[in-house]
């Protein structure tokens, strides 16, 4: 799906993609209001800058297995998504990707993931608890700023920096 190839179609509830789709382009599905919820298929190996964002009604969403990274803004201001599954393939997750992100309640940060960027779950109001995984080395600016409802947060070993900020505003 190529630069914003499926964006800003207000009443678009339901949508089947192919298996074969390889790669979802930056902006793919920019503010569908009416998401609220996409099966990717097996197939797909890149999600593109912003593809999902202010997508307003999307709730979950399971990146699938081959995936590697997540790229800026691609799921931010989605603000009733709850759930998102990450797959053991990711090993970036780029800037701001699930900012403003109001509903997230729970994350599971894959192993393979070596960095957390800057402000990647920033304002992720309904985010209870963390657990970066081993092998996370550095935690970004801002990276949790403004996550009001957490309550836990476990550090690995692995960890040589966390940016200015990352948790900041954590009541």
């Amino acid at each position: 799906i190529g630069y914003a190839g499926i964006s800003e179609c207000r009443n678009l509830t339901d949508l089947t993609l192919p298996e074969g789709l390889v790669s979802i382009g930056a902006m793919a599905f920019y503010a569908n209001d009416s998401l609220t919820a996409l099966a990717l298929p097996a197939s797909v190996r890149t999600i593109g800058a912003r593809a999902f964002s202010n997508c307003d009604k999307l709730q979950r969403m399971e990146i699938p297995e081959g995936v590697t990274e997540i790229g800026e803004h691609t799921f931010s201001w989605c603000e009733n998504l709850t759930e998102v599954i990450l797959p053991d393939s990711i090993t970036s997750i780029a800037n701001e990707a699930f900012l403003s992100c109001f509903k997230l309640e729970s994350i599971d940060i894959p192993d393979s993931l070596t960095v957390i960027s800057d402000s990647t779950f920033s304002q992720c109001c309904s985010l209870k608890e963390v657990t970066v995984p081993n092998g996370v080395t550095s935690i970004g600016y801002s990276a949790f700023y403004n996550c009001t409802a957490l309550t836990s947060v476990s550090l690995p070993m692995t960890l040589e920096a966390i940016g200015d900020q990352a948790f900041g505003l954590c009541t």
